[in-house]
């Protein structure tokens, strides 16, 4: 189906990769990958590369901001005993 829609064997492998580097393990998941590289023009194997590199340094930067945040203390309540 990916090679009817004119990928190339190489960028659907790399997008099997993309998919295990993510813990993604389905095939909607590289099917989104593979539309979102055909959107941004990628047509070779080392400008998917780069946008991996990119996709994933995105996300941790989001992931850091995320936990960044302080958590509240939560006084402790011992629900056992009441």
């Amino acid at each position: 189906m990916w090679m009817e829609d004119d990928h190339q064997p190489e960028i659907i492998k790399s997008a099997l990769r993309e998919s295990v580097i993510s813990g993604k393990l389905n095939f909607r998941y590289i099917d989104r990958i593979l539309f979102e590289w055909k959107k941004n023009g990628i047509k070779t194997l080392e400008q998917a590369r780069e946008q991996g590199q990119k996709f994933r340094v995105h996300q941790k930067r989001d992931r850091k901001m995320e936990t960044a945040q302080p958590l509240k203390d939560v006084p402790f309540y011992n629900w056992l005993e009441q």
